[in-house]
């Protein structure tokens, strides 16, 4: 349950931590499942 709200990319904490990430990276969302 908390894995989901940690991928919540709604959420302004979530959201935060992914913009922290080059936006010209291959950062995709699937790495973001895995990193967290």
């Amino acid at each position: 349950s908390s894995r989901m709200e940690r991928n919540d990319f709604g959420n302004p904490g979530s959201r935060q931590i992914y913009l922290t990430f080059p936006a010209d990276s291959t950062f995709r969302e699937e790495d973001v499942s895995n990193y967290f």
